[in-house]
C-alpha cells in the first residue's frame, strides 16, 4: 500500500498526479482535518478526493480534537511563550499515526509527503526516500 498523506494542496495534488502517472497501485490518499481551515477548503478537499478516485486510489481522513481546542487544552497559541510548535504533531502526526497503525499494522506501506525543497530552509535539505520514518511509524517514506 502506498499513503500519501494529501492536505489538497497544490504540492499534494501535484504528488498525487504523479503517484497516478507511475501507475502505483494500492494507494490511499489521506486527509488530516485539523478543523482549522478557511470555510472554503471543504471544496478543495471534495475535489482532490474527487480526483483521486478517478485515478482509482481510495481515500480516508483522520480527525482531531481541532485547534481551537487544542489551544484552549494548551493554554496558548503554538510557539508563543516557548510552547514551541505543537500544533502539527496533536493535529496531525498522531491522528496519522493512529491511521497507520489500524490501516497498516505490519508497516509495509510506503508513506508518501509532497514538499517542495525550495519552499523553505527546512525543507532545503530534506532527503527524497527515508527506510524508517520516526513521524510515520518506522515505515518507509
Amino acid at each position: 500500500m502506498h499513503v500519501l498523506f494529501c492536505s489538497y494542496g497544490n504540492d499534494s495534488i501535484a504528488l498525487t498526479q504523479w503517484a497516478y502517472e507511475r501507475g502505483l497501485k494500492d494507494v490511499v490518499c489521506l486527509y488530516s482535518d485539523t478543523g482549522w481551515s478557511a470555510s472554503w477548503w471543504a471544496d478543495r478537499v471534495a475535489h482532490g478526493e474527487a480526483l483521486a478516485h478517478r485515478y482509482g486510489f481510495g481515500t480516508a481522513r483522520t480527525e482531531s480534537e481541532g485547534m481551537i481546542a487544542l489551544v484552549k487544552r494548551k493554554r496558548g497559541w503554538p510557539g508563543a511563550g516557548g510552547q514551541g510548535q505543537f500544533c502539527t504533531g496533536e493535529l496531525k502526526v498522531i491522528p496519522a499515526l493512529e491511521w497507520l497503525d489500524a490501516n497498516d499494522p505490519d508497516k509495509e506501506a510506503t508513506a508518501m509527503t509532497g514538499i517542495r525543497r525550495s519552499e523553505s530552509k527546512h525543507r532545503s535539505d530534506a532527503p527524497e526516500h527515508l527506510d524508517e520514518s520516526e513521524r510515520h511509524g518506522g515505515r518507509d517514506l
